[in-house]
């Protein structure tokens, strides 16, 4: 009979050790040649844990049974658990071999091929099974005590390095001050306005690598960037909360680190360096020339050094510039001819009451299809753990997908928290809205933040403003207001009301 023999170790330390493997095959040879076998083939596994049938040599040994010349009687092992150790993946395994009509066997547990052998192989492969369940957790265990000790207890990330710390496992910087500068740099370059990619670029251009050697590549760079451990904080699914590390020196400043990701978060397309919301330029946007399109801003240094704001289009052969301090003087007196009409104010109060109506049927349904899909999740859990515990799916992946719905139930719980609650509109919230409405021009001038700013303005203005080089004009404004000044007079003040209908009290010329 011919067979062939599996070795495998899980360490790297065990295969540069060479005493298990070298220990494993000659037990294996000798019960081959006490058994009537002739060895074929040794198929050696180095530093591959057995929580998988993905490895390598086990492939490799599965394809090589697959053909019937070879005529493989047995695959012999020094223990069941060197094949596996998962009950589950054990079975998937003996039924392939005994497909091929190659049985398993175990050097040092002896089982024969009957109903009692069966019952022992089984019990080997479920003895093999809980030992690394009852190993794995012990290493939890551990792993969690460090973890909330504020010691990292995994690989080092990109510019640390394992060591002992008071002779315990932790980090420390490497000892590399190229890579640490530019770990740094990486967080500075984005935060003073590059792109991911821009930053990326910049930092492999001056010799940043990975551990390998070679230069990051950008998936990892942009991973890297997203890692609180850079900034002392241990993160880990092990624990419930975020641990600030007393032992652990961070690589980069908190704040700069929060503002850095709050940015990669909110910024997906990762922006270049040049910003359409701009406080030096507040009417980017929403001027357009007399020939329709839209002007920007841009500055300029003088033969003095001093810098210029300018607004301008693009017309080809065509452009002007125009001095962005005056331009926006003269805007704000013009915005100051805007005037709310105070016979709309019933109406105004009535479209917003609709509007809140509609928002809180909109949150009623969505939240109600929020919580279907939190129930419908429970449920989907129950349901796999128990056909786990029927053996019908391993425990690998139960624990998979269980860990997938918890993350996406967290995330459907963070929209529940998010949905707005009721509000209330009282005649204080419109007496304050009517007084905004009532000096524009002011308001314009107090809004500090330029996004508000800007959806102020578009409320304003929805059609955008043409700026004729003197004078300003519009086609459309909100009806709840009008131009005072016929020289600024737009050539139509008619506007069509949003989302809402209100024709029995806005049928008004």
């Amino acid at each position: 009979m011919k067979a062939i023999i599996y070795t495998r170790v899980s360490t790297t330390g065990q295969v540069n050790d060479g005493g298990s493997l070298a220990s494993q095959e000659r037990i294996c040879r000798e019960y081959a040649h006490h058994n009537g076998y002739e060895v074929d083939k040794v198929f050696i596994e180095k530093g591959e844990s057995a929580t998988t049938t993905k490895r390598h040599e086990l492939q490799n040994m599965m394809r090589y049974c697959t053909s019937a010349k070879r005529g493989i009687n047995a695959v012999i092992v020094y223990k069941l658990d060197r094949m596996a150790r998962s009950s589950p993946d054990y079975t998937k395994l003996k039924e392939y071999f005994s497909g091929c009509g190659v049985r398993i066997v175990s050097a040092t547990e002896p089982f024969g091929d009957n109903p009692v052998g069966h019952y022992l192989e089984g019990s080997l492969a479920l003895n093999a099974q809980l030992e690394n369940e009852i190993r794995a957790e012990r290493c939890r265990g551990g792993m969690v005590s460090g973890a909330e000790d504020g010691r990292w207890m995994w690989v080092a990330p990109l510019g640390y390095e394992n060591a002992r710390v008071n002779g315990k496992k932790n980090l420390v910087p490497e000892d590399n001050p190229l890579r640490i500068a530019l770990i740094k740099e990486s967080w500075e370059l984005i935060d003073s306005g590059y792109s991911v990619t821009e930053a990326w670029r910049t930092v492999v251009r001056k010799g940043l690598t990975g551990k390998s050697g070679k230069p990051i590549s950008f998936q990892a760079f942009s991973k890297m960037l997203r890692k609180k451990i850079y900034m002392g904080v241990i993160e880990t699914k092990l624990t419930e909360e975020l641990i600030s590390s007393d032992t652990i020196e961070p690589l980069i400043d908190k704040e700069m680190w929060w503002r850095v990701y709050n940015r990669l978060e909110g910024q997906k397309d990762n922006p270049s360096k040049y910003c359409m919301v701009n406080p030096d330029f507040p009417l980017r946007g929403l001027l357009m020339c007399s020939e329709g399109h839209k002007m920007t801003g841009s500055s300029s240094r003088g033969s003095s050094g001093k810098y210029y704001r300018k607004y301008h289009c693009k017309c080809r052969g065509k452009g002007k510039y125009y001095d962005a301090m005056k331009v926006e003087r003269d805007f704000r007196d013009y915005a100051d001819t805007l005037s709310y009409n105070p016979s709309f104010a019933k109406a105004l109060a009535e479209a917003v009451r609709l509007n809140l109506d509609e928002e809180q049927a909109l949150d009623c349904k969505r939240r109600k299809q929020l919580e279907k899909e939190l129930q419908d999740l429970d449920e989907y859990s129950l349901d796999v753990m128990y056909k786990n515990h029927r053996g019908v799916i391993s425990d690998a992946y139960m624990q998979k997908v269980l860990e997938e719905n918890d993350r996406k139930a967290l995330t459907i719980k963070a929209e529940l928290s998010d949905l707005s609650d009721t509000i209330l509109v009282t005649e204080q919230v419109l007496d304050f809205g009517i007084e905004v409405l009532s000096h524009i021009g002011d308001t314009l001038d107090s809004l500090d933040d330029i996004n508000i700013r800007r959806e102020f303005q578009n409320w304003l203005f929805p059609e955008l403003v043409t700026f004729y080089g003197e004078k300003f004009g519009t086609s459309r404004l909100p009806r709840c207001l009008c131009i005072n000044r016929e020289e600024n007079a737009p050539d139509s003040q008619v506007v069509e009301a949003r989302r809402i209908e209100l024709r029995s009290i806005l049928n008004r010329p």
